[in-house]
């Protein structure tokens, strides 16, 4: 698994290193495994709002957020989601970059797909919404907006079903948990009008 996303992160250095970063850099190849291990690195980093990176260490360092030493972290909801999702393209837990806020991924286009207006790489349909928002699968998003009857704008990873019908997410929940896996009742989802947000491609394995 570290192999693989070692291989896809040495990948996207080439893509940068030649100024080709673009819709094109959107991979494909990039499977839930992949996901899922790459939010597993991020539990129990540190969480700052606005913040894209993470130092894979298991503590809180030096805070930061757009402008970060090799020392500092801090990664907020939609930082955390769209590096595990690797959108637009894959980035490294220690490079800050933080392309899409959380209402990018609720609000999608008429077609479902995202990002829109005038996000980068608008209409290059890297996620899209499904409406059917009772039975997720795992490491699909879930995103709620406080304009839409959430408690809050926030969002995470849908790990996996427990047996007892919650499901374990893993989310930048905020500055007093840092990210962490939480288990959310599917009908506190649902009342809070979340929405079932998928990756527009994964990988087979």
């Amino acid at each position: 698994m570290r192999a693989a996303i070692a291989t896809s992160i040495m990948a996207l250095v080439v893509v940068m290193s030649t100024g080709k970063a673009d819709a094109a850099g959107f991979n494909r190849n990039w499977t839930r495994y992949d996901a899922q291990s790459y939010a597993f690195h991020g539990l129990r980093e540190r969480y700052v709002f606005g913040g894209a990176k993470f130092i894979n260490n298991d503590r809180w360092d030096a805070s930061c957020s757009s402008s970060c030493t090799s020392s500092q972290e801090g990664i907020d909801c939609s930082g955390f989601a769209a590096k595990v999702y690797a959108v637009p393209y894959l980035t490294p837990e220690t490079t800050v970059y933080h392309p899409y806020p959380t209402f990018a991924f609720y609000y999608v286009g008429k077609d479902g797909y995202g990002p829109t207006g005038s996000y980068p790489y608008h209409g290059g349909r890297f996620w899209y919404s499904n409406g059917n928002n009772r039975n997720p699968y795992w490491m699909d998003m879930f995103v709620w907006d406080s304009h839409a009857g959430g408690p809050s704008d926030h969002m995470g990873l849908l790990r996996g079903r427990n047996s007892d019908g919650t499901w374990m997410t893993r989310e930048a929940r905020g500055a007093a948990y840092g990210v962490v896996e939480v288990n959310r009742s599917l009908g506190d989802l649902i009342r809070w009008h979340y929405k079932r947000v998928q990756r527009a491609a994964w990988g087979k394995k």
